[in-house]
């Protein structure tokens, strides 16, 4: 079914200002509690030759909740309208993935597919900054991931998905409301409670998919092409001298590297100048 993703992620983590306290020298997550009658399941069934299952009926699943089994219907949402706001972190790490959001719209396309849909795009750095409203024209919300505007030191990620749920709340009951977060795991500088946002976010039948990025690997991977791009620093003559010494000395590395006439030493496919 193309545009169809079934995927159930919901990534809220609050900031260390929120939830309960937690012993000294420990780090902790809130808990969060919340009841309901009814409990969406996106599911997505594979023959096992990995062709999708599309004539399925209640009769064939069976949800249990704690051991007990609970009834099930099934809900066929192929053609249900979509609301959509996409949350782009522009903050923090961010900017050194804005060439992963070029193609947004293009994966959007293929998300929305036949159905009938109405998208907004929303940036977050320590607060929701820009926003580009509701269309059915993905291709005029293409500058908005083309070219992000550089935010702050902040990714207020609990912020950004409670203003997200209002713009959703206001578009008509009759669509499916979806949240598509781009951020990085770890919220810094919400205000907003996350028990909180999970408990709009149930009330108004909103669901979240979300692609994170880790910020220290990408630090990690900057540190490296920086490194690369950087001229090695010149010996000075008594470093050079050692040098020298230690390489014809032929115990390099740990092991015996013969010397050719050229000047350099050879130990495999590596090449040490001296």
């Amino acid at each position: 079914m193309k545009g169809m993703f079934y995927l159930a992620m919901l990534m809220l983590i609050a900031s260390p200002g929120h939830g309960q306290s937690a012993p000294a020298g420990q780090n902790s997550l809130p808990d969060i509690t919340s009841t309901s009658t009814l409990v969406i399941v996106p599911t997505l069934v594979r023959s096992p030759a990995g062709e999708l299952m599309t004539n399925l009926g209640a009769k064939d699943f069976r949800l249990t909740d704690n051991g007990v089994e609970q009834k099930v219907s099934l809900e066929e949402v192929e053609r249900q309208p979509l609301s959509v706001v996409v949350l782009l972190q522009i903050g923090g790490a961010a900017p050194r993935q804005f060439q992963n959001y070029r193609d947004l719209d293009t994966m959007l396309d293929y998300m929305m597919g036949s159905s009938k849909h109405h998208v907004a795009v929303v940036t977050f750095d320590s607060q929701p900054e820009e926003m580009w409203n509701f269309t059915d024209n993905v291709e005029k919300l293409k500058d908005a991931f083309t070219n992000p505007g550089h935010g702050d030191s902040g990714a207020a990620i609990v912020d950004a998905v409670n203003y997200g749920i209002g713009l959703l709340k206001q578009q008509p009951a009759s669509a499916r409301r979806i949240l598509l977060l781009f951020s990085q795991s770890q919220d810094d500088g919400s205000r907003a409670r996350a028990e909180d946002v999970v408990r709009r976010l149930g009330e108004s039948d909103t669901i979240i998919y979300s692609i994170t990025f880790s910020p220290e690997k990408t630090w990690l991977k900057d540190q490296f092409t920086i490194a690369s791009a950087r001229k090695p620093p010149v010996p000075s003559l008594a470093q050079s001298a050692a040098i020298a010494a230690y390489v014809r000395s032929g115990n390099a590395f740990g092991r015996r590297i013969k010397s050719d006439a050229e000047g350099h030493s050879r130990r495999g496919r590596g090449v040490v100048w001296w």
